[in-house]
């Protein structure tokens, strides 16, 4: 897939997302800008979106029956694909 996409794209830079070790995560959404914001999709990077789907989950404790969720790296990667299907 690395060798396709180098040949497909050679201007970006995607080794980082392949590399052996540590490779850094794909994970794209469209709901950190709002729902009256822009809403195309976007690369997320995964500190700014757990902010984001944290602070989502507070303010839905706050409003509604608690939901003791743990939001750890693959549940939030859910939450996205989830929010892409609905």
């Amino acid at each position: 897939m690395f060798d396709l996409l180098k040949k497909s794209f050679s201007k970006f830079n995607f080794q980082r997302y392949f590399q052996a070790s540590n490779p850094e995560n794909l994970i794209f959404c469209n709901f950190v800008a709002g729902i009256a914001g822009d809403r195309s999709y976007d690369l997320m990077p995964n500190e700014k979106l757990e902010h984001h789907v944290t602070e989502a989950l507070k303010e839905y404790n706050d409003n509604n029956a608690f939901m003791g969720l743990v939001l750890f790296e693959d549940a939030i990667k859910h939450v996205c694909k989830i929010t892409r299907i609905v």
